[in-house]
């Protein structure tokens, strides 16, 4: 028993000599790059010894050799591709500079990490096999997992949070110039609707993907008019709120919501009052002008307007 704790205690030892050795040629590999490929063909050399000490086939080792270059080389170029992908969205969606600075060192600093926990995984398999006699097939198993379904999940991760998809409508045109309690009021002309989530014969947006949506409601009275609207999230009053016209002339106005959603939930806006149903008789209006010359139209144009994006997943 004195032997195996003795014996233990010097595994111990030589496990966390390992473990030194490996942090520092870690340390080392961010430094020189040269030194870097120096080790990769000192760990290339030790593979072949072992080959030679456990007569592995020298074919065998040679294609796995192979493979990890190439796993290696598919990891740059998926680097690459995503560094592309967020260059192009910022460039589309007009991100904020440092913003997507600070992003790309996240992603930078990520793949170091990877790079480490790969060398570090690596040094760990060495050090197992020596001492405990792992075999081959278990060793491929742990190196397939790491380079492939963890690798994977990575990207899918980072691809998920750095890009934000193109999901926006805008409708114009009243369907009903004069609502009725607990209509809903459909917006009949569609301006852009990037994701297809907008309904233009029911006025029902459908949320096509998870995430944070900002909705704006642009409202045109007849002077001396209200209008009573709520929007609506899946049956339940999100926003109330009400309109009052101008007495002396038509008016617009504007109201804005944040919400939520998730594949599939629905949003609409709809009428409602308290004070009786005389006060909506024509309360809204739609009016395109025919001058070509916007500043000296008369009447002015006026349009009712329902629009609605997505901010954040």
């Amino acid at each position: 028993m004195v032997r195996m704790e003795l014996k233990g205690e010097s595994l111990d030892k030589e496990i966390s000599k390992t473990n030194f050795e490996a942090k520092s040629a870690l340390e080392e590999l961010k430094l020189e790059r040269e030194r870097f490929r120096s080790d990769i063909a000192v760990f290339e050399n030790q593979i072949k010894a072992e080959k030679e000490r456990a007569e592995l086939d020298r074919a065998n080792i040679d294609n796995k050799l192979k493979e990890i270059k190439q796993e290696r080389e598919t990891f740059k170029s998926d680097i690459a591709v995503y560094e592309n992908q967020i260059k192009a969205e910022k460039e589309r969606a007009e991100l904020d500079r440092a913003n997507i600075d600070n992003k790309l060192k996240e992603l930078k600093q990520e793949r170091e990490a990877l790079k480490s926990d790969i060398a570090v995984y690596e040094n760990q398999i060495k050090a197992e096999k020596e001492q405990a006699g792992l075999d081959k097939t278990k060793m491929e198993s742990e190196l397939k997992e790491l380079i492939g379904e963890r690798f994977q999940n990575e990207m899918n991760s980072m691809r998920e949070s750095l890009l934000t998809p193109n999901v926006l409508f805008k409708a114009r045109y009243v369907k009903d110039v004069s609502p009725s309690k607990g209509d809903t009021i459909v917006f009949t002309d569609i301006m852009m609707n990037n994701g297809d989530g907008y309904d233009s014969n029911t006025g029902v947006f459908t949320a096509p993907v998870n995430g944070t949506y900002l909705f704006t409601i642009h409202m045109c009275l007849r002077s001396g008019k209200i209008l009573y609207y709520k929007i609506v999230h899946d049956n339940i009053v999100h926003t109330s709120g009400v309109f009052y016209g101008d007495k002396s002339q038509n008016s617009c106005h504007t109201a804005d919501d944040v919400m939520y959603l998730s594949v599939g939930q629905k949003i609409w806006l709809k009428c409602s009052y308290s004070t009786g149903s005389s006060v909506y008789t024509n309360v809204l209006l739609d009016y395109i002008s025919s001058s070509s010359d916007y500043r000296n139209r008369s009447p002015p144009s006026y349009w009712n307007a329902f629009s609605g994006l997505i901010i954040h997943l």
